[in-house]
Parts: structure tokens; sequence; C-alpha cells
């Protein structure tokens, strides 16, 4: 109905390319005449990341050439997509593209990691960003707008300096379902013969949903089947039996419905994650939760623990001997001192040794790691978030085993992944 109006101006969209011509033709199809200035509204430099993906990254030559393209193309105007890399912290959101009435396909769900490095000229820590052989991306698009317009007025500032503070010894641990009564915003009864509520329905946006069955009738004596389908499960869940992890599944593994036999016990709990909203294709109004039917009878409650604030100080915090491990892994807190000696600079934390989970420092959220999925292995640390002296990292991790822990911090982004690591950390997102 817009098409061809005065008062709404159509922009366009896209990647970097040789020739911009085609798509500023089909622009003028639906402006009015003479109302159609080139704008390129988003000039796609990279694309983002999501959890299992590689690591998107164009090489500096191909977004030097398309630039300059644009900026020789007479007339044009375009706005870098994206020119800053940043952070996504705990609201990251998502694509998911499933054909009209089709089933979810494994793999249409892509959630974004923590960072929206997007291939950016500057990157999060506000340095010249790089390509895979070491290209600078920054130059790249300096040197292609310099060639038209003649190089900058000014001079480019100093980069701050980004420090490893060497590694962090998680010496602390509160277990996340004797954490509930802390971190929990609400506590409903889920109705009997009902689906388990969703987040919706719980008002909470983001975190966790915690659906609990103490003692359950009948399940000291029974195998019971824990089960997911395509459809149900948005996005990550994980089984507990008397507080230990048996079973994990995730949305995009799913080629079809799964089921697993758990072992019998005296407490079942189902830990459900939200992994992103999706705000580009399919389902931008679906429900997060667990859309089906608890797999025991008997009385069960569901807990918000939305963790965006959690009041992580008054966690119940027991030191952990460095001998001491679980059986099985189990969903819970770490605690650290990150030491800075002198003006706090920029860091980044690298999950190495983890499992899959949440960081904040000083209580500050960093955003999300998932080890065996990357391709982000590191969370950026702006300085201003850290102060001379003692800092409190915490690290949520939904497999962990026990026993000591230490995590790394560097002077720069991991993007790959870490080959010591990698048979251990990939356990934790198959059926165990």
């Amino acid at each position: 109905p817009w098409k061809g109006n005065a008062s709404v101006l159509s922009t366009v969209d896209g990647s970097v390319k040789a020739d911009y011509g085609p798509e500023f033709d089909v622009q003028r199809q639906f402006n009015a005449p003479g109302h159609s200035p080139k704008m390129w509204s988003e000039l796609w430099v990279g694309w983002f990341d999501y959890w299992g993906s590689g690591h998107q990254s164009k090489w500096a030559r191909d977004i030097h050439d398309g630039v300059l393209a644009m900026a020789k193309t007479e007339g044009a105007s375009f706005s870098l997509y994206m020119a800053h890399g940043g952070t996504s912290g705990n609201w990251p959101g998502a694509n998911a593209q499933v054909p009209p009435g089709g089933v979810e396909p494994a793999g249409a769900f892509q959630p974004d990691v923590t960072s929206y490095d997007y291939s950016a000229p500057v990157n999060e820590a506000g340095h010249h960003g790089l390509d895979r052989s070491g290209g600078d991306l920054f130059v790249a698009v300096q040197s292609a707008i310099s060639q038209v317009y003649g190089p900058p007025p000014f001079p480019e500032p100093a980069q701050l300096p980004v420090v490893s503070y060497g590694a962090i010894e998680l010496h602390e641990r509160a277990m996340l379902l004797d954490s509930l009564e802390v971190l929990s915003t609400c506590k409903e009864d889920v109705a009997v013969n009902r689906s388990f509520p969703t987040f919706e329905e719980l008002g909470l946006d983001i975190g966790l949903a915690v659906y609990e069955a103490a003692r359950p009738a009948g399940f000291d004596r029974l195998d019971v089947p824990a089960y997911f389908t395509t459809t149900s499960l948005h996005d990550f869940a994980q089984v507990l039996v008397d507080g230990l992890e048996v079973a994990a599944a995730y949305r995009a593994d799913l080629q079809q419905d799964a089921a697993l036999l758990t072992p019998a016990g005296k407490r079942m709990d189902l830990i459900v994650e939200n992994v992103a909203r999706v705000n580009y294709g399919s389902f931008l109004s679906e429900h997060k939760g667990l859309h089906q039917r608890p797999p025991l009878s008997g009385p069960w409650t569901a807990r918000c623990v939305p963790l965006e604030a959690a009041p992580l100080d008054k966690l119940p915090w027991q030191p952990v001997p460095p001998e001491f491990a679980l059986p099985s892994p189990a969903p819970a807190f770490r605690r650290g001192v990150l030491r800075v000696d002198g003006t706090p600079q920029d860091t980044f934390i690298d999950s190495r040794r983890l499992g899959k989970g949440y960081m904040w420092v000083n209580g500050t959220p960093l955003g999300r790691f998932w080890e065996a999925k990357g391709p982000q292995h590191t969370l950026y640390v702006p300085a201003p978030y850290l102060r001379s002296g003692d800092n409190e990292l915490v690290v949520f991790d939904f497999h962990d085993q026990g026993g000591a822990r230490l995590v790394e911090t560097a002077a720069a982004p991991r993007w790959e992944p870490w080959a010591e690591g990698d048979a251990e950390a990939q356990l934790r997102v198959s059926w165990l």
C-alpha cells in the first residue's frame, strides 16, 4: 500500500559487492517519482555469528572493493553495518527460517552469540578488526573511502590496551538447585493434566524456567522417559535426577523427536533456557519454555530464574576441595577473584575448560558462553567494569563437574576451538 507514496522512503540493504546499480533500480520502482535518493541503509560488511556456526569473516580485500564501488556510485549514501562490533550480553536475538506449515528442521534456529563482531572494521574492544589471514578491515574501509573523498582530516586516536591478567581460580561454588529460593522471582504450581507454563505465562522474559517435582509417585522404583519434540523445546533443556544431569537437549540439534529413559530417583528437575528471542523470520511471536506435559504424574512447580540481575552475593557459597568431583555434571555457580594491579585495562575471559553458561564481573553480566558449540570462546570485559584490586568473577555452568576450576584471561578474542577441551566439552550437549 505504501509503494509510490511520497511520504514513505524505501531504501536498500545487502552485502558489499562490485555493482549496486540493479538494487538502486529496484529501489526507484518502490518510491514515488523524484523521491528516490540512492540510500543503502545497511551495507553489510559481514554477518552475525550464531551458536554452532563458523566464525563469520569477510576478506579485507572484498570489503575494500565493495566499499570503494559504493563510494564511487554517483549520488549514493550508505551506512556500514556493522561499523563497530558490539556485545549483546544476555539479550541476544535469533533468526529462524521454517517453511510455511512445515516442521522446524535441525539448524533452522540460529541464536546470536554474545559478541556481535559481524566482521566489523572496529571490533568489540575498539581495535581494528582483522580477517582470517590478519588483513586489516579498518584500513580496508578507510583506504576505499579515501580514494574517493581524500584522507581523513584528523589522525586516528591511539588504541586502548587489552591485557591478560592471568588465571583465575574459581574456588567457591553454589549449586543451582540450592540457590533457587534466592534466585526465583516466581513460583507457581503446574496445573494437573496441563502443559508446563511458558515463560510468557510466568511473566519471565529471559533466563531459566525450572520445572521441579519432589518425590513424584513411583519415581524411586521406575525409569521414566524424558522426551523432547522438535516443536516443544524452546530452546535448551537439561534433565536432572536427584540434582545431577542425566540428559540435555538443544532445539537446533533435534533431527526428530527424542526420548531417553532416565534413572529412578527421588527428585526430577527440568531446567529450560531461553537461548534467544527470534527477531527475524518465522516464529517472531513464539513462546519460550517446554511446551508439553510433565513426564511424571504428581505435583510439579515452575520457577522463574531470570539471571539478568541475580543477587549473586546471597547465594549459598561453599569452598570447593580441589580433589572433589561430581559423579555427573550439575548446574552450579562458581566464584573467584580477578586481581588488577594499577589502572584497569580491557581484557577477555576464555571459556576453555567450561561447558555452557553465563559470566558476571562485579555483578555486571558479560554474556553467555558455549565452549562446545562456539564459534565465540571468549567474553569481552571493558576496563570500566573493573576496579583496581580484587574483582569478583562469577561463572554459571550448566555442566559443572566439581573439583578445581581455572579460567584464563586473554589479550585477544578466541574464535577457534581449544583442542584439549574439545572431547570433554562435546559431552556437554549430547545425551549422557
